[in-house]
């Protein structure tokens, strides 16, 4: 079996890249962007309009943030940011802008983006848009967050793209927490922090139809782009090893037959399509339904465990009982859902193995790896058998208080 490992950020470039989008062109993503990268190449050429800018914060006692880039290596994190500092500080932009859009102080390109940056913000869709796709962008950040974990499971897939669709259903028909504030401050008027917008009924309804079909092609986008965790037999039957998925009512008495049932035909497809691995670390495949009616004694038992929690009690206490299906189990606990770690090692390389040190022996750098990827925080290291270590296993006495380059007669 082989599973494509999906990342979060498609679903982002889904968002952003896409120019057409069930027939309706997305022109509000691309007023956002060009919002967005207007504003940090203003405040980054002119150290004067960070200057000035910063006054009229003082003065609007109101809050200045400055613009970031929207390239990196996190795309969303860049864009969720960038948003929200503009949003944050959107009043005190507009007052700068408009003054200098206004005035002839500035370059003429300097002038054109002002002018540009204020059009926008004036009008009440693009503003509204903003606020739908920082929406959209929580979603996003939680599922990409939820692929960057180390110890992210098969089970931890599947909960935390059913959250993602669940989020965007609930966006489809009512709007998600920050354009519902937007829609709050602005209310029947065409105002929001200061700034006068221009609103249309053409506007609302415009954004209403965008945000409902955005949401529901994100549903359609998550759903098929992920569609082998739900069409895959494998992978659909390794829930039965995921306690928040066993019967709760067969626990109760006269309740066991759901209990009894429950995993058995599932149990049987996986040691039949795992048969070569299991043998080949010497399972008994006959005895895998015997073990695993024990497996579910211990589930009911200790139903009141989480998964991870319940895992590492089988695993530390019932690892001779139950060899052949916790090796079974093992498999399937193991499956990779990401390459976040694999990019952790790659930025890992770069740190270590750098022009200073571009001389590693093989070795070294797997234990400095090791180390960096698997060891523990500075704040957590007990450096004492360390150091006692390098004391003991040099070739010749250790000599910490020699000073080779020390002036004879300096302090």
């Amino acid at each position: 079996m082989y599973l494509k490992k999906k990342n979060a950020n498609d679903l982002f470039h889904f968002f952003v890249a896409g120019d057409t989008f069930k027939g309706h062109g997305l022109q509000g993503t691309a007023d956002v962007k060009s919002i967005l990268e207007g504003m940090y190449l203003y405040y980054r050429d002119s150290p004067r309009a960070v200057r000035q800018i910063k006054e009229i914060a003082i003065m609007m006692e109101e809050e200045f943030y400055r613009p970031v880039t929207l390239k990196g290596t996190r795309w969303t994190a860049h864009y969720h940011r960038a948003l929200t500092n503009l949003l944050a500080s959107i009043g005190v932009v507009h007052a700068h802008l408009h003054n200098e859009a206004a005035t002839s102080s500035g370059s003429v390109t300097m002038q054109g983006r002002a002018r540009n940056i204020v059009r926008q913000m004036e009008s009440f869709f693009t503003l509204g848009y903003m606020h739908l796709i920082l929406d959209v962008y929580e979603v996003l950040m939680r599922t990409s967050c939820l692929f960057q974990k180390n110890d992210i499971t098969l089970a931890g897939v599947k909960d935390g793209l059913e959250s993602a669709c669940l989020r965007c259903l609930a966006m489809v028909t009512r709007p998600g927490e920050k354009l519902q504030a937007f829609f709050t401050e602005v209310g029947d008027g065409s105002t929001f922090k200061g700034i006068q917008l221009r609103r249309t009924p053409e506007m609302e309804n415009r954004l209403t139809t965008i945000r409902r079909e955005l949401c529901e092609g994100m549903v359609d986008f998550i759903n098929s782009r992920f569609l082998p965790l739900q069409e895959n037999p494998q992978l659909s039957a390794a829930d039965v090893f995921d306690v928040r998925c066993f019967p709760s009512a067969g626990v109760q008495r006269g309740l066991q037959q759901d209990v009894a049932e429950y995993g058995h035909d599932e149990i049987e497809q996986l040691v039949n399509h795992y048969r070569r691995p299991l043998e080949a670390h010497g399972a008994d495949l006959d005895q895998m339904q015997d073990e695993w009616v024990e497996l579910k004694v211990l589930m009911v038992r200790h139903r009141d465990l989480t998964n991870q929690g319940f895992w590492e009690r089988i695993f530390r206490q019932h690892q001779g009982d139950l060899p052949n299906i916790i090796l079974l189990a093992e498999i399937m606990l193991i499956l990779p859902m990401c390459t976040a770690c694999c990019e952790r090692g790659f930025s890992a390389v770069k740190r270590i193995k750098n022009d200073w040190r571009s001389c590693l022996a093989v070795n070294v750098l797997d234990h400095l790896l090791r180390i960096t990827l698997e060891g523990p925080t500075v704040d957590d290291f007990e450096p004492e058998k360390a150091i006692q270590h390098w004391w003991e296993s040099g070739e010749r006495s250790r000599r910490p208080g020699f000073m080779p380059f020390a002036i004879p007669g300096a302090d």
